[in-house]
């Protein structure tokens, strides 16, 4: 959070120290809302005082000062915690958990509790089939400890009792996860279009059904007896009609869904998808370790990066086992050919990380080299070889 004003650094400590004795346990994204200070610079600052005795880390995760040190709070301790309705009592105990399979679910929380706020913040959503607030695409993916430590800190500031369980991530748990959910998601959706269809068909012959006793080209007779119940049966038949189409159109969708998820989990274990995804890693891998660089612990920045090493390990030793050839910039020369989504291209320059391969204008086109599915060498090159 930057900080509006920024004090001297005698001051910074002084009031980082008087906040932690009076909060024993508080984290850095706390103390950085309290202070009004840059989180970056606690990160610097704090292992500092750490290391030179004034403060304490924590097993979870805080700070505390150590006890016969501790110097006179400067000035009066921060206000305490009130619950959204203005009282001293706390608002509620809400459970904030990732696991693997389910990804990252709070529970806890009511209707006009005062959570609301936060949970958007964060970016969760309602479920209404888990009965849950959930972070999208979390599931099957590692956890997102700096969303979850940021919904923590605004929850407390809400007054609420936060727990906080992170499940230990398993690269390979994760993705079997994720593709045990595609896969009954399409289920799930094929079971759905089946059950629309056929409300369709049951429609479809109840509107039959209820003109059934109307010959076929029968006007409506004004002023005759039957008209009432003719214009009554030609109504019912409509309205029977309208629900067909429907529910036809709501099968088709789900159909288009269901297919839509199978593709998807189909080519998320494809070595191309799971090569484009070591390459999205390993971006955001070198930007976290840019990051930490002299930002003292950052247990958050350092577990995230772990998490995402161990992703990366995963996806390529699955890609290794696939047994697709992975070309490199030493297969393929200028003038070489090279399948790329389906198509045979010319090769007109071989880069470190990509090829760059001819079009029917005045560029080129460049592709990395885990999208080439195939490479051949020029035929006349060949057959001087082979001479």
């Amino acid at each position: 959070m930057p900080a509006t004003s920024q004090p001297t650094d005698p001051d910074v400590t002084a009031k980082v120290i008087s906040t932690i004795q009076a909060r024993p346990g508080i984290t850095i994204p706390e103390l950085a809302l309290t202070l009004n200070l840059d989180t970056n610079r606690l990160y610097r600052l704090l292992p500092e005082l750490v290391q030179d005795g004034s403060l304490a880390r924590s097993e979870d995760r805080g700070f505390s000062v150590p006890s016969g040190d501790a110097p006179a709070p400067a000035g009066p301790p921060p206000p305490a915690e009130l619950s959204p309705s203005g009282s001293g009592d706390p608002a509620g105990t809400v459970a904030i958990s990732h696991t693997n399979a389910e990804g990252t679910l709070v529970s806890g929380t009511s209707r006009g509790d005062g959570s609301r706020d936060a949970l958007r913040a964060a970016r969760f959503r309602w479920s209404r089939n888990l009965g849950a607030w959930f972070l999208p695409g979390s599931r099957g993916r590692a956890a997102r400890r700096t969303t979850i430590e940021y919904l923590e800190t605004e929850l407390r500031s809400a007054g609420f009792e936060v727990e906080v369980d992170i499940e230990q991530f398993d690269a390979a748990g994760a993705f079997d996860a994720l593709q045990t959910h595609g896969e009954e998601r399409a289920e799930m959706l094929s079971g759905r279009a089946t059950q629309e269809h056929t409300r369709s068909q049951d429609r479809y012959q109840a509107s039959r059904d209820a003109v059934a006793a109307i010959p076929f080209g029968q006007p409506i007779l004004a002023g005759h007896h039957s008209e009432p119940r003719h214009r009554r049966d030609l109504a019912r038949s409509d309205g029977h009609m309208q629900k067909a189409v429907e529910h036809s159109r709501k099968g088709d969708r789900a159909a288009e869904r269901s297919t839509a998820a199978i593709r998807q989990t189909e080519r998320r274990a494809t070595p191309i998808v799971m090569a484009r995804r070591v390459e999205r890693l390993q971006a955001d891998a070198r930007s976290l370790r840019r990051r930490l660089e002299g930002a003292g612990e950052a247990p958050l920045r350092r577990g995230e990066l772990a998490d995402i090493e161990a992703e990366i390990t995963f996806l390529e030793d699955r890609i290794e086992k696939s047994g697709v050839r992975q070309y490199t910039r030493s297969d393929v020369k200028p003038g070489d050919l090279v399948q790329i989504r389906g198509t045979w291209r010319a090769v007109v320059k071989a880069n470190a990380k990509t090829v760059a391969v001819e079009t029917a204008y005045s560029w080129t086109d460049k592709y990395p080299y885990y999208e080439v599915t195939g490479h051949q060498r020029p035929k006349d090159t060949q057959a001087a070889s082979q001479g």
